[in-house]
């Protein structure tokens, strides 16, 4: 009998894409739990703040009045809602599907912009624009890399086959 997958390429994740995508995959869940907690805890957040007996020597009164002010609370659940979109991407990634890699892309330009519309006064995270940007020219390298072997062959096997 003969086999059905010999004519079919092999895609293989790259280590490098592995790693990005466990990376990736660590900090998106952290950063869910994060907000979840943020959010179901708006409230309480500020008192528990308040019973620290270093929270005006640390600066976090200040702190608390900035960030947990009402008009923050939409910040959070959005943020929430483009790290579960980043983690379904880097899923879709991890199976090789290109569509994750767009999820991804998006999740993150809107991770970075979210906190430019609520946050005044706003300093640019120069450092987090820096490792988002690593991580989607990685991505998006590994993935032309992945789908250049997948094109290499394809034209392998059709010339062949005629």
């Amino acid at each position: 009998m003969e086999n059905l997958n010999a004519y079919q390429p092999q895609n293989q994740r790259s280590s490098l894409l592995s790693v990005l995508c466990v990376l990736s995959l660590i900090g998106g869940v952290f950063s869910i739990i994060s907000n979840f907690f943020v959010v179901s805890m708006w409230d309480q957040i500020p008192q528990i703040v308040e019973f620290n007996p270093f929270a005006s020597q640390l600066g976090l009164n200040e702190l608390m009045e900035t960030t947990f002010s009402g008009d923050k609370y939409p910040m959070y659940i959005t943020m929430s809602i483009l790290n579960i979109v980043s983690v379904i991407g880097v899923c879709m990634i991890l199976k090789l599907k290109e569509l994750g890699l767009h999820f991804y892309i998006a999740a993150q330009v809107g991770l970075l912009i979210v906190p430019m519309i609520w946050m005044k006064p706003f300093s640019f995270p120069f450092f987090d624009f820096l490792i988002t940007g690593v991580f989607i020219y990685l991505y998006v390298k590994e993935i032309k890399k992945i789908k250049k072997e997948y094109n290499t062959e394809n034209e392998l096997i059709d010339k062949s086959s005629n």
